[in-house]
């Protein structure tokens, strides 16, 4: 989360971030990353792994100091690692955002990762079926919560028209496009 965000946010200059809005309509404690960034060796090696351990372990300390029930991960650069720190007692809710990647898959498969966590919210009917298909039928509870977008912001002005007619359209990303959408653009 970049520092001051608040305030970029309040003057109308960057989208509300979704983790955040959910933390505050939650009244839920946010952890951000950041405060586990320093630059160090184990740093290094958290990247190499691309696995957030000093957040897992601290995290999981804080569950356990102020008795939480349940702990909401936003990637499973923390949900791999603090999957078994957890008591079972406490509900484990993950975002999904790359658990495709062959070598965290093969690791969620042989720890059995995916036993643990209560429920994994996949960002398209797409990658819920291919996180279906790839995890073992253990796993608990599969999702789709689509991405959320700030239509405050992202509300054009009605004033505003283009200066010249485009014959270009632009789609970012890599396995959560709505190509449908797309397709129909373009046509």
């Amino acid at each position: 989360t970049p520092t001051g965000i608040d305030d970029v946010i309040g003057a109308g200059l960057h989208p509300r971030i979704d983790y955040l809005e959910l933390a505050r309509y939650m009244e839920a404690d946010y952890v951000d990353v950041n405060r586990f960034q320093a630059k160090s060796a184990v740093r290094w090696f958290e990247n190499k792994l691309r696995l957030d351990l000093r957040q897992a372990i601290w995290i999981a300390g804080l569950v356990r100091r102020r008795s939480y029930e349940s702990v909401m991960m936003m990637s499973e650069r923390v949900a791999i690692p603090i999957a078994h720190l957890l008591p079972g007692s406490v509900r484990q809710l993950v975002v999904e955002h790359n658990l495709l990647m062959p070598h965290r898959l093969r690791m969620v498969r042989m720890a059995r990762i995916h036993r643990r966590w209560d429920v994994l919210l996949a960002s398209s009917q797409a990658e819920m079926s291919a996180v279906h298909k790839a995890l073992p039928p253990e796993m608990k509870r599969l999702e789709m919560v689509l991405y959320p977008v700030d239509t405050k912001f992202f509300q054009p002005d009605s004033n505003w028209r283009p200066a010249v007619q485009t014959d270009h359209i632009l789609s970012l990303g890599l396995s959560k496009r709505d190509f449908p959408t797309l397709i129909k653009a373009m046509k």
